[in-house]
This record gives C-alpha cells, sequence and structure tokens, in this order.
C-alpha cells in the first residue's frame, strides 16, 4: 500500500491537472463570448464573397461560420462547386441536398454555382486535369467580379485530393497575376487532428494562430447543423459525430494568400 506521502503527490498532480482544465475551459468560455458579442462592422455597400469548394456538403461541413458571418454582414456570398459529388453514382441527388443546405446558410439558390465536368470527378484517388479546373474557376471569377474568394488550404482539411487541388489551382492563378486585382484570396486553415476534434474547445488556440476568425453563435452553429442534416445521403454516423465534436462546425480561422494580384 502506498504511503501518505505518495498518496498526497497524487492528489496534488491531479489537482493540478483538475486546475489547468478548468482555466482553459474557462479562457475558452470568455473568448467565445468575447467573439460572439462584439460589434460586427457592416460594409457600407454589399460585397460579393465567392466560396469554392469541392464536393456538395463541403459548405457546411467545414466554411459554414466564415459564410454565416459573411451573410449575417449583408454581403452576397455565392457558392462554386466543382463537382456534382458522384462518386456513389447520386450526383443528382447530391445537387439538390447542395441547394437546400445553401439555402439553411442564407445563400439562395441562384447565388449556388455547380461543375460537372468528366475531368473533375469526385474521387480521393485521382488528380483533377489542372488545366479543366483552372478554366472552370477563371470563368466564375471573371464573371461574378468577387471581392474576396476563399477556398481550402494546401492540405485541404482532411487531405483529400479535390480539396488540395482547389488550393494548387488558385494558387497557380495569383502566381500568373491572372487573379483580379480588386480581389483577396483567403484559405481556410486546416488544424492538427487533435485540435480538429476540440469542438468548441479550439477556440483559444485559433484566435492565437490566425488574425482571421470566425465564431459561430448556437443559433448559428443549429444553422449548421440543419444544413449538414438536408445532405441525407452523407449523414453516416460518423458524421453525426463531426458535428458534435469538429471545431470546422464552430470556429474557422482564414489565411491571406493572395491580394492585389501579389501572393
Amino acid at each position: 500500500m502506498a504511503g501518505w506521502k505518495e498518496v498526497f503527490e497524487i492528489f496534488c498532480q491531479q489537482s493540478t491537472l483538475t486546475v489547468i482544465v478548468l482555466i482553459y475551459f474557462v479562457i475558452c468560455i470568455i473568448t467565445y463570448f468575447a467573439f460572439i458579442w462584439r460589434k460586427v462592422k457592416i460594409p457600407k455597400f454589399p460585397r460579393k464573397i465567392l466560396l469554392i469548394t469541392a464536393h456538395p456538403d463541403d459548405e457546411c461541413m467545414f466554411f459554414s461560420p466564415t459564410v454565416q458571418a459573411e451573410t449575417s454582414k449583408g454581403n452576397f456570398v455565392y457558392v462554386l462547386c466543382l463537382s456534382k459529388g458522384n462518386y456513389y453514382k447520386i450526383g443528382d441527388k447530391r445537387t439538390k441536398e447542395l441547394i437546400k443546405s445553401c439555402n439553411m446558410l442564407g445563400i439562395p439558390e441562384r447565388s449556388v454555382l455547380q461543375v460537372d465536368h468528366e475531368k473533375l470527378p469526385d474521387s480521393p484517388s485521382i488528380d483533377w486535369d489542372p488545366k479543366v479546373l483552372q478554366k472552370e474557376i477563371i470563368a466564375v471569377i471573371y464573371g461574378l467580379q468577387p471581392n474576396k474568394v476563399i477556398t481550402f488550404d494546401r492540405n485541404g482539411v482532411s487531405g483529400h485530393r479535390n480539396h488540395t487541388a482547389l488550393y494548387h489551382c488558385i494558387q497557380d492563378i495569383c502566381g500568373k497575376n491572372r487573379m483580379p486585382r480588386h480581389t483577396r484570396v483567403f484559405v481556410l486553415k486546416t488544424t492538427s487532428i487533435l485540435r480538429k476534434y476540440l469542438s468548441i474547445l479550439d477556440l483559444p488556440l485559433a484566435y492565437l494562430t490566425s488574425k482571421r476568425t470566425f465564431v459561430s453563435t448556437p443559433l448559428k452553429t443549429f444553422y449548421a447543423w440543419r444544413a449538414m442534416f438536408a445532405h441525407r445521403s452523407q449523414l453516416m454516423w460518423f458524421r453525426i459525430l463531426y458535428l458534435m465534436f469538429s471545431n470546422y462546425m464552430f470556429v474557422n480561422s482564414l489565411q491571406e494568400v493572395c491580394h492585389h494580384g501579389d501572393c
């Protein structure tokens, strides 16, 4: 049997850990309310925001805090989805789900653009044709002339090839000075697997590692969950867990990668 000294040391160690956890939890709560109660600066004129995604459901699984933050400012948000999500041959169904999901996030059907090209298949094992991808994206950017473009970063949150292809395409467009000079480009920062499932507890870390952070209120988080439930064909058990624990449902950290044609 351990002596009193050993028992006391174990108790102190556990107490210290408990105190640290409680302090961090309190910091999370304070940071959260500081974010959702801060005054939102409304632009004098609505801006055009173009969100570029790879599959139907990306808009709510990864970008919902950003999307809802922009729509709440009165900005016009457009979604360009580069595939129909036809991996399981249900692309038409997923297109309808995408429109419904976007509507729940405040994006009307007329602002949802979708590409269905044989060289841009929904597949984690097939690389997208960079020339076709760039042609499709540039056509929309030049036609829309957005003030801001948002997409995945080089790691694509999950490492999916279709996600990372969007980043490399946008970087190539910026590198060749083909991005409109008034358009700023931002990417969603990929977090570590540990942070990814910290849920709202990731907020202090997100704040410390990004100058541009969007946080969803409880009501907006509910809307994001509701938007994900519009993607009925994708609601496996592990995605329900994702909705509950993923930090991307609560907070987005963006990084600017291109401004006025300079990357």
